[in-house]
């Protein structure tokens, strides 16, 4: 046997004794839980700036009967 093949071998036993694909799975899963939060925040934060921008002519008459 081959030195990389006994490695990847030993390799496989590891692996299969930590539970290794589980590990990595989670991870998997932390990473598309990541992005999505990310995309879900930016489109909030885009969301917001539309309503801001939406009708301007308001904000004008909001800041006059404020001030």
């Amino acid at each position: 046997m081959g030195f990389f093949n006994y490695l990847e071998a030993m390799l496989m036993l590891a692996v299969r004794k930590v539970d290794g694909y589980e590990d990595i799975d989670e991870r998997h899963r932390q990473q598309r839980a990541l992005l999505k939060r990310k995309t879900m925040e930016s489109r909030t934060a885009r969301r917001i700036e539309k309503k801001k921008n939406r009708n301007p002519a308001c904000a004008g008459v909001v800041r006059d009967i404020q001030g």
